[in-house]
């Protein structure tokens, strides 16, 4: 079997960690995308830059975007927020979150979806078919309006985890995916849903033998996403999967402005950022080492369709 990675970029708009009604969201960590292109590039990994309403109105960053979209050397698919994606919907906020799209309702829902994917497909004159929720969100009522949109891949789901403790802005919880296939499957007769790389795992591993015990036996979240302190954990994660399960892929995730010192909560710094980029060339040899091809999303659905007769 060959297993193939998929990286995937949540290009949005800077710090929406501290967003505040009424501030103005800013793109400037589109100048600093270009450095994490020429990374995959230099290991022949082609992202997936996912983009939201903000970042698909820079002048800035589509026109970087375009051309290497027409080269192949990347693929475009949308970044839906709820609560700054136009058309731009009030509704009753009962919680200090941002609101999920699944907040709303099913029509405005589909404006939303449509109003990237048309503006995305017209500045890059390109098809747009795959999307990840802001904020992770999906439930059961998604799958359909993203086939309504043209949506034919979804990357939003977290296999193993429990996100109801995260609440939007009209409801007290977002999403418990605790029982989600950890491997590709249709969630419907068109939109094949292919989860990001999370697993809840028991294993004596941490900074204290405290933790060690705690994490054997309550466990622990751990995401194919790169943080300053968990390159141990993600390269953990690719033995696990390769001596244990026969999924046949690996989905890794960063978010744009985390490319940007200070523009993000967790690489507040140039020396931060450029420690990230130490651990995502380490990543992405890592996984090549153990026989990880690039795949974009759309790729990895040609195959997926080959494969199981679809």
């Amino acid at each position: 079997m060959q297993r193939k990675f998929i990286v995937t970029v949540d290009v949005e708009g800077d710090d929406l960690w501290n967003y505040e009604v009424g501030r103005e969201v800013k793109t400037d960590n589109a100048r600093f995308i270009p450095r994490f292109q020429q990374l995959c590039e230099n290991y022949e990994i082609k992202p997936v830059y996912l983009v939201d309403y903000e970042m698909a109105m820079s002048k800035e960053w589509m026109t970087y975007l375009k051309p290497l979209v027409i080269d192949g050397k990347c693929e475009a698919g949308i970044h839906i927020h709820g609560w700054n994606t136009p058309p731009i919907i009030e509704i009753e906020s009962k919680y200090s979150e941002t609101s999920y799209i699944t907040e709303y309702s099913s029509d405005i829902q589909l404006k939303k979806i449509l109003t990237v994917k048309s503006l995305l497909e017209e500045l890059l004159e390109t098809e747009i078919i795959s999307h990840r929720s802001g904020r992770w969100a999906m439930d059961e009522h998604l799958p359909e309006i993203l086939e309504m949109a043209g949506i034919n891949i979804d990357c939003s789901v977290t296999p193993q985890l429990n996100l109801t403790h995260i609440p939007g802005s009209s409801v007290n919880k977002g999403f418990d995916y605790r029982k989600r296939e950890i491997k590709a499957s249709y969630l419907n007769s068109s939109v094949l849903e292919v989860p990001m790389t999370t697993r809840r795992m028991h294993a004596f591993r941490g900074r204290t033998v405290g933790r060690c015990i705690k994490n054997l036996l309550l466990g622990q979240n751990v995401w194919m996403r790169p943080f300053l302190n968990n390159l141990d954990s993600m390269k953990y994660l690719v033995d696990f999967i390769d001596d244990h399960e026969d999924t046949d892929y690996i989905e890794l995730m960063i978010h744009s402005s985390e490319l940007m010192p200070g523009a993000n909560p967790y690489f507040k710094t140039e020396d931060d950022v450029n420690a990230l980029y130490n651990i995502l060339g380490d990543i992405f040899v890592y996984t090549s080492g153990n026989g990880y091809v690039s795949n974009t999303l759309k790729e990895y659905k040609t195959n997926f369709d080959k494969l199981n007769g679809c």
